[in-house]
Parts: structure tokens; sequence; C-alpha cells
């Protein structure tokens, strides 16, 4: 058992090691998808050798984690900059959401990723006698949720992840997840840990934007990556890409029942081109960290050119974008 613990300490202070290597760090927030995987895998192959062990898939699967981990941190560092870019939108999009899932007013819900607390809040106004728990992986996120519902008895904001949730078997009633499964490397992950923490007869339930549905962030990337081509490498934030159906696949693959998916459209109005322009500046999400790494010019470059795509040609003022959401709930089944 000790020969063990020395072998599983040697391996986790050695994928420390990789994930922290120079290539790793200067790459993982432009890293496509398979470029990515690739220097994960060549990192478990150097923990494969050092430590002789079996277990290679685990390493990979640690390592990836840990640098979402870490792109998801640089992403979503500021509660207060994700409402003024995002919060707006989700505060739209949870309703919508909430009508479909058939939220109950009775025992233990859960908002597993809550973010700033935009759905957290329609489960609150929704419901009387329900307890309802928050759970998000981003600290600042965390401390924003708390502050808002400070004085909310029957709610509570804990810090954690979706694919490790710190809660027993069957500790909800309903489990939901708004806008967050995107962002997941190990989605079966993070479904399965919902329906673990639900209780037979339970719903779980969860919400994302479309592939190409969030014309906000399509009309960003499409106009940056004309200013400068080397902007697709940051295009790809999102950890999976939805299109209809796929939701609904990854139910029924981990065993929930009675499975029903639909779209949800709503219309992002903004009263000006620096309504949606200065919330860019805040650093949150795939375009914050992409802007913070422009120099003043280019940033102005395109800004510009953002201006002349969104405005199409009208005097500026008040305008809309359309967005797509994919909503999937299930059962728990008894």
């Amino acid at each position: 058992i000790q020969k063990q613990e020395r072998r599983k300490r040697l391996i986790l202070r050695r994928s420390r090691h990789l994930a922290r290597d120079r290539e790793v760090r200067q790459k993982r927030l432009h890293l496509r998808g398979s470029q990515r995987k690739a220097i994960i895998r060549r990192a478990a192959d150097n923990c494969f050798s050092l430590c002789g062990t079996k277990r290679r898939s685990v390493i990979i699967n640690s390592l990836a984690n840990r640098l979402q981990g870490e792109t998801m941190a640089t992403m979503f560092s500021s509660g207060d900059g994700y409402e003024e870019m995002m919060g707006r939108h989700s505060k739209k999009l949870a309703p919508l959401f909430a009508d479909f899932v058939r939220v109950q007013d009775n025992g233990k819900l859960l908002d597993v990723g809550c973010g700033t607390g935009s759905l957290t809040q329609v489960l609150a106004d929704r419901t009387h006698e329900a307890q309802i728990v928050g759970i998000d992986p981003s600290k600042p996120f965390v401390d924003h949720a708390s502050g808002r519902f400070s004085n909310g008895k029957r709610i509570s904001i804990d810090h954690g992840s979706a694919v490790a949730l710190p809660y027993p078997e069957n500790s909800f009633d309903q489990s939901f997840s708004l806008l967050v499964l995107m962002f997941i490397a190990d989605v079966d992950k993070a479904i399965s840990e919902m329906k673990r923490v639900t209780k037979p007869g339970g719903t779980v339930a969860a919400c994302v934007w479309e592939k190409e549905g969030m014309k906000m962030g399509a009309i960003f990337w499409e106009v940056a990556i004309k200013v400068d081509p080397a902007a697709e490498a940051s295009a790809e934030k999102m950890a999976v890409l939805y299109h209809e159906g796929m939701l609904s696949d990854q139910w029924r693959r981990n065993g929930l029942t009675n499975v029903v998916e639909t779209p949800i459209d709503i219309q992002m109005e903004y009263k000006s081109f620096d309504e949606y322009w200065k919330p860019q500046l805040a650093g949150v999400g795939p375009t914050g960290v992409y802007m913070n790494e422009l120099s003043p010019e280019h940033r102005e470059k395109l800004r510009l050119a953002l201006m002349k795509r969104h405005l199409e040609g009208r005097a500026d003022g008040p305008y809309t974008l359309p967005a797509r959401a994919f909503a999937v709930r299930g059962t728990v089944p008894s």
C-alpha cells in the first residue's frame, strides 16, 4: 500500500509539473482541441514511462481537467464583468429554461455551474419551500452569488466542480445546469454526477448555446479572424459545440429516461454598439481573454470592424441579435 501511495504521489507531482510546462502554459488558451489533447497525451506518456503505471487514461483525464480548470479560471474571473457581458442574457434565458424543466417547489434543487446566480434567482422566485443549492468552480462567481443571496435562508452557494460534485447520492430532487456543459471537456462525467446526486424519479436538465446560435459570439470571431487570421486559434474556447439532438443523445447515453429536448430562442437587445463593445473589455469569457491579449492599436482596429459589421450601414442606435439555445430534461430511473 505504501508503495502504491508513493507511486500515486510521484505521478501527481510529475503531472502537475508537465501541466505547467512552458509549452502548455503559453498555448493552453489558444490550442484547438486536437492540439491540446496531443500535449496532454504526451505529458501522460512521460508519466507512464516514469512510473510504469498502466492507468494512462486516468492521467490523461486528470491533466485535461486541470488544464480546463486553469482555462475556465482565466475566462470567468470576474462576477461583475460576467454580469455586464452575459448576465442579462442569462436572465432572459433562465425563466424560459425553468418553464421547460417544470421546477417543483419541494425538497432540494441543485444549480450546477450557478455562475452569478441567474437561474438560482429564478428558482428562488418560483418556489417558497424548496431548498436551493448553487455550486460553481469560479471563486469570484461564488462570492458574487453568495453576496446576492446573503439574506436567503433557503439558498446556499458552494465552491466546487461539476465533474466532482461534493454531495452524497440522492441528495436532490431536481438538478439543473444553465450554459455550463459546453465549457466542460468531460461532459459525460458532469451528467453522471448530476444523475448520481439526484433522487430516483427526479429531473436532471441542462441548457446550452447552439453551435452557431449565439450571434454575439459568432460575429465577434467572424470579424476577429478577418482582422487577424491568428484569432482562429482562440475562437474554439467551448469544449463542446452543440447541434440539435446532441444533448438528448448524451442524456440517454447516461441512462436518463423520458428525455425531451427543445430549442429556446431569445433576442439580445443593445441600445447602441458601445453597449455591446464595452463589456468585451472586462476580460470575461473567450472573447474577453482574447481582447486582453491585443495591443491598443489592434483592439481599436477590431472595434471599428465590429461596429461596421454590427450596424451594417445604419446609424448607431438600438438593435438586436438573435440567440438560440438547446434545453434537455430527463428522469433518473427508479
